[in-house]
This record gives structure tokens, C-alpha cells and sequence, in this order.
């Protein structure tokens, strides 16, 4: 059980102990962020329609890529989907061709 302790503090000592407190909160961010880099953010499976919002392009131009093998599709049952570190590569390939 937790105890709760009630004391008096002036200005500066508090000004002190909000400083640890945030000194301790950046440290854990800093930490988290490290882990979240190091597990690829990127690699989020997006469907169909999402690629095709996201490069502005038609369906009919995303199966045209995937026929070529500008785009690689993973499917899960009767579902497709994208890698969207593999989409970002693909738009900076200079395979594709878009115009904007």
C-alpha cells in the first residue's frame, strides 16, 4: 500500500523536484523512442485503397505495378495487403514513373 505523505515545500524546492520529475520523464521518452526505432515503424500493412490514396494513384495503376514487380502484395486469405516501408522504396525507385 502506498503512503501518502503531505509536507511543505517553498518555491525553489519544489522548482527542484518538478526538475527530477521531468529529468526522469525525458530519460524514459528517450528510451521508448530508441526502442520504437530499432522495431520498424514502417513496417505497417496497409490495404489496397490506402496505397492507392497515399501515392495518388488508381487501382488499376497499383495492380499494373504489382504485375511488374514495382510493388510486392502479401496477401492473408482472400486479403491484400502492403508493406509500407515498401511502398515509400518503391516511389523513390527509378522504375516507377509517376506523374504527380
Amino acid at each position: 500500500m502506498k503512503q501518502v505523505i503531505f509536507t511543505t515545500l517553498n518555491p525553489d524546492e519544489l522548482k527542484i523536484l518538478f526538475r527530477e520529475v521531468l529529468i526522469e520523464f525525458k530519460e524514459e521518452q528517450d528510451k521508448q523512442e530508441k526502442l520504437s526505432k530499432k522495431s520498424k515503424p514502417e513496417d505497417v500493412l496497409l490495404n489496397p485503397t490506402e496505397v492507392t490514396v497515399l501515392l495518388r494513384i488508381s487501382k488499376v495503376t497499383l495492380q499494373k505495378w504489382c504485375v511488374k514487380g514495382h510493388l510486392k502484395k502479401y496477401t492473408l486469405g482472400r486479403k491484400v495487403f502492403f508493406k509500407k516501408s515498401e511502398v515509400m522504396d518503391a516511389l523513390e525507385s527509378p522504375k516507377v514513373k509517376r506523374r504527380l
